[in-house]
């Protein structure tokens, strides 16, 4: 047993997972204080149009203004868990029943419950059909392991990221993260979803419906799937040249009206092989975020930041590209399905039952939906509404990162305002150890304040876990010296004032330490009445 588990073994047993615990506790609370803050931004200034279904405006004002609380919500999910995570190391002390990597992902986690609370609440209240916890929840799987795969994909990537990628080791992680992203846009994920149950074979109505869009394509999918999923959508994989249906489409819209995505969605499946390399370059542009610990290592945090900004620049570029694969597969839609009201009519349902503006941001993958129902030939009979509003999205962030921030910073450094070593209360040193920044000084004070009680045996074993944290010779092991020789144990004593005489040569300055182990030593074998005491700061 180390002489830090032996310490461990005297101290109270909370001061080993209080910490971490307290931790965890805030990561989650102070997420979704944080999700709730930035979501309340988002919505500010709608009256009663998103908080109350009483003289209801126009769907597509609705969605407009709870957009930037949608978009807030999502990147909360993304951001908040990642910053728990990444300062989870300061809560890691030397007695801390847990390493940095595991409290950082079990931060992250319970971060990402407390963001994923508000995220649910939000859209009980902004989608018009109910929504319950358990759908909510299976639809959540199905977007992190069929639909968007490549986040967790890029979570696990970054914990296993080695030193360096110019090693073998760097040369599998490599390897690994190419075949990962190639099964994930491949659409292999679904069979983990079929495991979980958030995929399954189509009905045979579904079954009908594709095989009518295939046949007027003459392109057929190799695979067709039904997803658990509230949100009202169909997607394609071109690589894996699979289609998936959600559930929530299938009571949404009529048969024609998905007979007209089925064909959008085909249209995906015949495009370019270059196009399908570009969408592989796509997932494969998240990797520097995966490659931080490879990257910071070899060209400083300057390196990494120029690589995500020039991964960053590339999927906006990208971007574009995917767009006129949308617009390409929306004209392939309307020329399987003739004038093609019934794509106009699947569209503005879909956006519709997913709360999605007919006019967003320009920089998306999709075109707006007022411009795909013009160029269905079925424009809307409203005027095209304003974009949702970009202030709101950014002080909402803002202000979430804001208090996050704060609140962290004010929960680290609360335990250091406990007055360790002013009384012979062990209490306040207790209180640092549970927090990152206790180590030598406070085991030390312990032992000493032991020591006065009479617990000479335990204070040895305080004194050699301080010890051992200590970064300069420490006082702690010429109070050893002193213990030692009291208990008769004199080889141990000497062989401790060696360790200490080489500290010294090594770090001139504490001298005095080594005069007073050394004088303590000559007088071996001592009485068991006390030694005079000699104080150090």
């Amino acid at each position: 047993m180390s002489a830090l588990d032996q310490a461990r073994a005297l101290l109270p047993s909370w001061v080993g997972w209080a910490g971490p615990a307290t931790y965890l506790l805030m990561a989650a609370l102070v997420s979704a204080l944080g999700a709730r803050l930035a979501t309340a931004i988002g919505l500010a200034g709608q009256g009663k149009s998103a908080e109350s279904k009483e003289a209801e405006p126009h769907w597509t004002e609705r969605a407009r203004l709870a957009f930037p609380a949608r978009a807030l919500s999502a990147v909360c999910l993304v951001v908040l868990p990642a910053f728990w995570a990444a300062f989870a190391h300061l809560w890691v002390g030397p007695l801390t029943l847990c390493s940095p990597l595991e409290l950082g992902i079990a931060a992250g986690l319970a971060a990402l419950a407390g963001t994923a609370t508000m995220h649910f609440r939000l859209l009980r209240l902004v989608l018009p059909n109910p929504l319950t916890l358990r759908y909510w929840l299976a639809g959540m799987l199905t977007l992190a392991i069929v639909i968007r795969p490549i986040l967790p994909i890029a979570v696990v990537l970054a914990l296993a990221a080695p030193e360096s990628l110019w090693t073998g080791a760097g040369a599998a992680w490599v390897a690994s993260t190419v075949a990962l992203l190639a099964l994930a846009m491949s659409g292999v994920s679904l069979l983990i979803a079929r495991a979980l149950g958030l995929a399954r074979p189509p009905s045979k109505r579904l079954q009908a419906i594709v095989a009518a869009a295939a046949e007027r394509a003459g392109q057929s999918p190799r695979a067709t799937f039904e997803l658990r999923w509230p949100m009202v959508n169909a997607a394609a994989f071109p690589m894996g040249g699979v289609l998936v249906f959600s559930d929530a489409a299938l009571r949404t819209l009529e048969d024609d009206e998905l007979e007209a995505i089925a064909a959008h969605e085909l249209g995906h499946l015949s495009e370019p092989r270059s196009i399908q390399a570009l969408r592989m370059v796509q997932a494969t542009l998240w990797v520097p975020l995966a490659a931080a610990r490879p990257i910071v290592a070899a060209y400083g945090v300057a390196g990494y930041g120029l690589a995500v900004l020039a991964a960053m620049a590339a999927i906006l570029w990208l971007r574009r590209i995917m767009r006129r694969m949308e617009q390409r597969a929306d004209a392939e839609a309307r020329e399987q399905v003739g004038d093609g009201g019934s794509l106009a009519r699947a569209l503005e349902k879909i956006y519709q039952a997913n709360a999605v503006p007919a006019v967003g941001w320009a920089r998306g993958t999709h075109p707006h939906l007022y411009d795909r129902l013009i160029a269905a030939g079925h424009p809307p009979a409203y005027p095209r509404p304003k974009p949702p509003s970009r202030i709101r999205l950014y002080v909402g962030m803002l202000a979430a990162m804001i208090v996050t921030a704060v609140l962290l910073i004010a929960a680290t450094w609360a335990p250091t305002y406990a007055a360790c070593g002013e009384t012979d209360d062990e209490w306040p040193c207790l209180v640092w150890l549970t927090s990152g920044y206790g180590g030598s000084w406070e085991l030390g004070t312990i032992g000493e304040i032991r020591e006065t009680q009479g617990q000479r045996s335990d204070a040895i074993v305080l004194y050699r876990a301080a010890a051992e944290l200590a970064y300069e010779p420490s006082p702690d092991l010429a109070r050893l010296v002193a213990l030692l020789v009291l208990a008769g144990r004199c080889e141990e004593a000497a062989a401790t004032a060696e360790q200490l005489k080489q500290q010294v040569a090594h770090s001139p300055g504490a001298e005095e330490h080594l005069t007073y182990a050394q004088a303590i030593l000559a007088s071996c074998p001592l009485s068991l009445s006390p030694a005079p005491r000699v104080e150090y700061q």
